[in-house]
């Protein structure tokens, strides 16, 4: 399975995704996978999207599986992510999950004629 990830403005500072997935009458799937990072001068940043691959048992079946994804720093949540995916036994699926909000932009400047 594919899971592309968009990490929005509250969720950025993620180091890491615990993921979650399921489906009846199978037992759960976890993974904790760590957020890609991309050079920048002095340093690296986190990606905001990306995808990675994760292989489910051979014994779910045709049908609907639920993917929980929580977004880490350290031990802090950051922001939590469902979605549902169709699982097709030897073919591909994939799952989008968007965590986090993007912040608002700070009010722009009333501006104030100056007097002087």
């Amino acid at each position: 399975m594919s899971l592309n990830v968009s990490l929005q403005d509250t969720a950025r500072a993620a180091t890491s995704l615990e993921v979650t997935i399921s489906q009846a009458g199978q037992t759960a799937v976890g993974a904790t996978l760590s957020v890609p990072t991309m050079p920048v001068d002095g340093g690296a940043v986190s990606k905001s999207s990306f995808y990675e691959r994760i292989k489910l048992p051979s014994a779910y079946t045709e049908g609907q599986a639920q993917v929980s994804v929580v977004a880490k720093q350290g031990a802090s949540n950051l922001a939590t992510a469902q979605a549902v995916i169709e699982v097709e036994p030897e073919g591909a699926v994939a799952g989008y999950v968007t965590l986090g909000e993007k912040v608002p932009p700070p009010p722009a400047d009333a501006g104030t004629g100056d007097a002087g």
